[in-house]
């Protein structure tokens, strides 16, 4: 089987430089050998398991796409097993589970979009589970790859392939996930209400990241950006954690990934100050906010 090599090049902030190995024989790319596929967002392990049992494959009448498209949509419960795909009701796109275990998508020209970088791994299956989260699993039921997305949805959530190429998982109020378009803020928003918090919290948060980092992910408190200040022992990031490095209590990419930076963020929140509300109170009174509600 001949294989070609896809270098998935830095692109937007929050691009993933990664490098992925599609064989030839499933799906041809056109053009140039090495082609540029931009990721938008990394997805922090602490998101990445959900409720599901990581040594359990789902039921064989749960698989779907095994002899030909399954559709454009994978709902609840159900998995794309090896060879099996979406394709969107234009016919213009693919979302190929493909046999080297990478979760690739593609336009009908056979150009990438997106992949998991699960690759190298034949036997790889993908589950859209009932806990809402969209997670990759090994032959032997080891999680590889996640939409992060757990908890959230009620069981609602399922993912779909779109006629404008992009790749989403709605649940009964909209988006909660998708590889393109989603800015942090996007992302922070839908993740709030896994903590409980109402949509009226959303302007205290909005504001108070506006006024420690103005929603970036690389700046250190004091002046400076990554990875030339101080980032490990400074206040860092979207949420200004002090220092910047407890928030690899989330996840090792920490200091460059924007949702695990968030996502530290509202735990913390959750856990300091019970909501947004009260963390931008402190932060008008006091000027900051930090480990201590006082």
């Amino acid at each position: 089987m001949k294989y070609r090599t896809l270098i998935l090049g830095e692109g937007a902030v929050f691009a993933l430089s990664l490098v992925a190995v599609i064989p030839s024989t499933e799906m041809e790319l056109a053009s140039s050998k090495n082609q540029v596929l931009k990721t938008t967002l990394a997805v922090p392990m602490s998101f990445r398991q959900g409720t599901e049992s990581p040594g359990t494959k789902p039921s064989p009448d749960l698989l779907v796409g095994s002899g030909g498209c399954a559709g454009t949509t994978l709902y609840p419960g159900q998995a794309l097993g090896s060879g099996g795909y979406l394709c969107s009701s234009t016919g213009g796109y693919t979302l190929i589970m493909q046999t080297d275990g990478n979760l690739v998508e593609y336009n009908s020209s056979g150009i990438p979009f997106w992949a998991s970088d699960t690759y190298g791994e034949p036997g790889n299956y993908v589950v859209m589970q009932s806990d809402g989260n969209l997670v990759v699993y090994s032959s032997s039921g080891q999680p590889r790859w996640a939409s992060g997305t757990y908890g959230i949805g009620g069981g609602t959530a399922y993912l779909t392939i779109q006629g404008d190429s992009n790749v989403v998982i709605y649940d009964s109020s909209g988006a909660i996930w998708a590889v393109r378009w989603f800015s942090p803020q996007t992302y922070a928003y839908e993740i709030m209400f896994h903590f409980g918090w109402s949509s009226s919290q959303w302007q205290y948060l909005d504001e108070l990241w506006q006024k420690e980092s103005n929603w970036q992910w690389n700046v250190c408190n004091g002046g400076g950006t990554y990875p030339t200040c101080n980032y490990y022992s400074f206040a860092y990031g979207i949420p200004q954690a002090d220092p910047g490095s407890q928030m690899g209590s989330v996840w090792p990419d920490w200091a460059t990934d924007p949702f695990t930076q968030f996502t530290w963020g509202e735990q913390h929140i959750a856990a300091v100050y019970e909501d947004p509300a009260n963390a931008w109170s402190h932060e008008v009174e006091h000027g900051w906010y930090g480990e201590q509600n006082v």
